[in-house]
């Protein structure tokens, strides 16, 4: 009789735990397609964004996704994992949106601007970095650290801050050298005939083994 008793507390246990393994992995299910759901959205945020500063000026649209490509290539080739290229890529293709508070007629100036002209176009940085302030993304986020520090150099002498060596962040160093390498020279013939420099060596370069203040083939830029 106990025994009885006994097995069918079990059976009732067992029912009890299966239909709450049940519960758990419907809500389990449901919160992983909640997660998709949210990635999607913030993917279609990222990518909208990138069409802002690509529809800004067509001709420096098509810089800013080579740019973004050549950021991924030398972050993934620096050894940072695969979400941190990810958010280095769509970051750097956000690091000129600044842009869009910049006036036309001295954006697009066909002539040498003036020093207050110049000192104008600097600010991109600084509006970049307001518009993509106070994200919950991490993407966004990463796109925040770079708009304001792409234009930084290692010796110190770049723009907004004056900022140099390492206390210019990662992910601004990386986007950096892909708009410089990207920049000056239009090609990657013309990257091997004017420097002798591949992309494996430009990654190389920058990687941990060899310290930044060494890219000065690209013009000192880091």
């Amino acid at each position: 009789m106990r025994l009885t008793k006994a097995n069918e507390c079990l059976k009732e246990e067992k029912n009890d735990l299966a239909a709450a393994n049940e519960t758990l992995t419907k809500r389990a299910d449901q919160l992983t397609g909640a997660l998709q759901k949210l990635q999607k959205e913030q993917h279609d945020t990222i990518q909208r964004l990138i069409l802002v500063t690509i529809y800004k000026d067509d001709e420096s649209g098509a810089h800013v996704v080579r740019v973004s490509r050549y950021a991924a290539f030398i972050a993934e080739k620096i050894g940072l994992n695969a979400q941190e290229v990810h958010n280095i890529k769509c970051g750097a293709a956000l690091h000129d949106i600044g842009k869009i508070g910049i006036p036309d007629g001295i954006l697009f100036k066909p002539a040498k601007l003036t020093a207050e002209e110049f000192e104008l176009v600097k600010l991109h940085t600084v509006i970049g970095a307001n518009i993509l302030s106070e994200s919950c993304c991490e993407t966004i986020r990463t796109a925040r650290e770079i708009a304001p520090t792409h234009h930084e150099k290692w010796n110190g002498r770049g723009y907004p801050h004056g900022l140099g060596g390492e206390s210019i962040p990662l992910t601004g160093r990386i986007c950096a050298l892909a708009d410089v390498f990207l920049r000056n020279i239009d090609s990657i013939r013309q990257i091997k005939t004017q420097v002798d420099c591949t992309e494996n060596e430009v990654a190389l370069a920058f990687s941990a083994e060899q310290p930044a203040e060494k890219i000065v083939r690209l013009k000192d830029y880091m």
